[in-house]
């Protein structure tokens, strides 16, 4: 630990290497004295924090502050993020509940490496994946990491957590579908068909697709040319269980919200293919306004139910579901299987890495790569080569040694 001058506090690295801890001596307004500590990312950040103690107790604004129940701190905590999505604040809120069955009574200062492991243990004891338990302890490592940054508890019993306790994620193997299946699914040429079509065309995230307005497309006068696509906002259901009131309704049953990633907002190019597809489903919803007159909403969105009313991504799965049944395919999908049979499917077609990171909008190229760069060929012949390469050095080396040995 790295001292200070006489009453300013002693400062350390973590154990993790990840931030700073400071520790002060400081005189209580009982007339007790009384070690505080206060963590932060910098030691720049925990000699302000330090330095902010020594002021309150000068001007005798300290106060003991009992550490409140962990269930009341994740209540406040979890309602702090502004910058949340919707989802992502119901995803944490679901995480939360999961967390205080086990561990909410027990005081922030008291929580333990133990308690984490109970939670753990609980969670899978319900059967839970591995992965959504993963997800649950970062939600809590990050609220008890936020409580120490905060100075509400000395230490975060993360910093003592051993990595090979963390949940291990088994990447699920995402169905794709054969030209045979794709061709059998399409066959149907019901209502239901075009969404299915532009799923598989043009691969974007079924909530972006649902999200989409007739002024988000430029469709080109010549049926020769191609068109273009704005990818911008994401459309979701309303779930009641709203948590602030700055998010923006569309609507009483749904909303529409900002795509996952920065790189998700995007322009696609629409071959002519494509912009029949959606010339049809024009001329389909005139033709619907015609025979409602005032009972069709004109919302201007793309995919509709007959009344103009935007689909969910609910309603897409079940009816993908009924399509699959009346297709005669014995498999089990969700449409973001079709998102996924779009990236392999231009990823065998030599379509390089990148672009389709691009065109999907992935968060990054290295997380496309991850995920389905097992299917480049390039990759494959590039892997290939090396792996052929070590393996002659290493016959090299093993031939030479083998003379030298027998020069001995």
């Amino acid at each position: 630990m790295e001292r200070r001058a006489k009453g300013e506090g002693s400062i350390r690295a973590v154990r993790n290497g990840k931030g700073f801890e400071g520790r002060v001596w400081l005189m209580m307004p009982n007339g007790q004295k009384k070690y505080k500590y206060v963590g932060g990312r910098n030691k720049l950040t925990v000699i302000q924090k330090i330095a902010e103690l020594k002021r309150q107790e000068n001007a005798n604004e300290l106060t003991e502050g009992k550490a409140p129940a962990l269930s009341k701190y994740l209540e406040s905590w979890c309602r702090s993020g502004r910058a949340w999505k919707e989802t992502t604040y119901l995803v944490r809120e679901s995480n939360i509940r999961r967390i205080n069955k086990v561990i909410g009574g027990v005081t922030l200062d008291k929580i333990s490496v133990a308690h984490i492991r109970s939670v753990d243990k609980a969670l899978q004891d319900r059967g839970l994946s591995s992965s959504s338990r993963k997800q649950a302890l970062a939600v809590l490592r990050t609220a008890l990491t936020s409580a120490y940054a905060e100075g509400i508890i000395s230490s975060n019993p993360f910093h003592r957590w051993r990595r090979d306790w963390t949940p291990e994620t088994v990447e699920r193997e995402t169905r794709v579908l054969t030209k045979i299946e794709k061709a059998q699914l399409l066959g149907l040429n019901d209502e239901w068909t075009p969404l299915w079509q532009f799923q598989i065309v043009c691969g974007t995230r079924i909530g972006e697709t649902l999200a989409l307005r007739w002024d988000d497309i430029e469709l080109p006068t010549d049926e020769t040319e191609k068109g273009f696509l704005y990818i911008n906002k994401t459309i979701h259901r309303r779930t009641g269980k709203q948590a602030r009131k700055d998010w923006i309704d569309y609507g009483d049953t749904w909303y529409l919200d900002k795509p996952k990633t920065a790189n998700s907002i995007r322009r696609i190019v629409l071959q002519p293919y494509v912009c029949q597809i959606l010339r049809d489903i024009k001329v389909r919803q005139d033709t619907e306004k015609k025979k409602n007159d005032g009972a069709y909403t004109g919302l201007g969105f793309v995919f509709t139910w007959h009344g103009g009313d935007p689909l969910f991504i609910d309603n897409a799965w079940r009816n993908l579901q009924t399509s699959l049944k009346l297709a005669k395919l014995p498999i089990s999908i969700g449409v973001h299987a079709l998102r996924h049979t779009f990236i392999s499917d231009q990823v065998n077609n030599g379509f390089s890495l990148e672009s389709v990171s691009k065109m999907v909008g992935h968060s990054s190229v290295a997380f496309t790569v991850q995920r389905y760069g097992h299917l480049s060929p390039e990759f494959e012949s590039e892997a290939s080569f090396n792996a052929s390469r070590m393996l002659e050095e290493v016959m090299r080396l093993a031939q030479f040694q083998k003379v030298v040995t027998n020069g001995r």
